[in-house]
């Protein structure tokens, strides 16, 4: 029996030996965290896009920006101009509510523009306003977006600003990315009967 104790006594461990044990143990699950933790992003990413739509009767073409900050702010502005003469021009101010959950995006936001005849240097009428919203599904370089603007009024310039679009994007890295869109606009007298169009694009990020 004594042996057995003895025995005992002898493999176990000194109490120090635990104590290098949980200083190790916690040195490794610190660099664990080190490594899962997200780099931060920047303070403000930057897009740029160039565009080409196929409307009945009527082909556009147009450019875009973007900026984006870290806390989920954005700021969009684009120009679009038909080759029949008319133009387009909005800016798009809203937020992100997910935040940072990249899989989903749900966005709010208010739009303001204006539509004209670039032959006739004319802007049909006052400027417009409307409520912007969009949902987004992200997976990793492939990305689907559907945004809608519901214009204020009924007059010329806010009826030029709703639409719906539908936009399949693919990022061939970090910087450049593809898409391709659909967009339905709403009919007027004013601007056309133009309610489809389909398009390509690509769109450069910093």
């Amino acid at each position: 029996m004594m042996f057995l104790a003895l025995t005992g006594l002898a493999y176990a461990s000194p109490p120090h030996v635990h104590i290098h044990q949980e200083i190790h143990e916690h040195e490794a699950e610190a660099e664990a965290e080190a490594v899962i933790e997200e780099p931060e992003l920047p303070r403000v990413r930057a897009s740029v896009e160039g565009f080409a739509l196929g409307m009945p009767g009527d082909l556009t073409g147009g450019f875009g920006a973007r900026l984006t900050t870290r806390r989920n702010v954005f700021l969009t502005a684009d120009v679009r101009g038909q080759a029949s003469g008319d133009w387009t021009g909005r800016a798009v101010a809203g937020f992100d509510v997910l935040g940072r959950w990249q899989k989903f995006d749900l966005t709010l936001g208010l739009g303001l523009g204006g539509a004209g005849d670039w032959r006739e240097r004319a802007l049909y009428g006052d400027l417009g306003a409307g409520f912007a919203f969009g949902f987004a599904y992200n997976r990793e370089r492939l990305h689907f977006n559907y945004n809608h603007l519901v214009p204020f009024g009924d007059n010329a310039a806010c009826l030029g600003l709703a639409e719906s679009e539908l936009r399949v994007t693919y990022d061939l890295g970090d910087t450049v990315s593809l898409f391709g869109t659909g967009m339905r606009r709403v009919p007027n007298v004013d601007l056309g009967d133009r309610k489809w169009a389909l398009g390509l694009g690509a769109r450069v990020t910093f």
